[in-house]
């Protein structure tokens, strides 16, 4: 399976829907091969570096994108989504401070995204839901492998005694 994330309108012109074959050079969008971008920092800076190059780029293709940074896009369509609430809440001031500080750290996309998995044969599904995000099960997938080899090793794991 090959993600790809595709985020501005061109992705959306009738260019891009009606091409044959359009070079990962092509003028309209900036490309980004995933698996051959390398970042050496610290994981805050690489997580703002992701934030920056997203949301300042007017078109931007990412291929062969992980889980990192596909969740990272969907922490910025959430952003969007939660965006005018945040405006409306009541908060105490621990939860405005935390509200600020969060709306601070995660800027707002405001772009038309499309997070799309290939198969094997090049068919392509979007593995949005209806507002955008992620969906659950495709998240799911991963995250319980994982967490099902983690509670399968906690099984093994030695209880310290008080």
């Amino acid at each position: 399976m090959i993600t790809q994330i595709r985020i501005g309108d061109f992705f959306k012109s009738d260019l891009w829907k009606n091409r044959e074959e359009i070079p990962a050079e092509y003028e309209q969008y900036r490309y980004l091969n995933w698996s051959n971008w390398q970042y050496k920092g610290d994981f805050r800076q690489m997580i703002d570096e992701v934030y920056k190059l997203v949301t300042e780029s007017e078109n931007l293709l990412i291929d062969n994108a992980d889980h990192f940074c596909t969740y990272i896009v969907n922490n910025l369509i959430m952003r969007d989504l939660v965006d005018e609430e945040l405006h409306k809440c009541v908060f105490t001031p621990e939860e405005e401070e935390y509200a600020r500080e969060t709306q601070e750290r995660v800027p707002t996309l405001k772009k038309h995204c499309e997070i799309i998995e290939y198969d094997d044969e090049g068919d392509e599904t979007c593995i949005q839901d209806e507002d955008g995000n992620i969906g659950e099960n495709w998240q799911d997938k991963f995250m319980t492998k994982i967490m099902d080899d983690f509670y399968a090793l906690l099984n093994f794991y030695p209880e310290k005694e008080d």
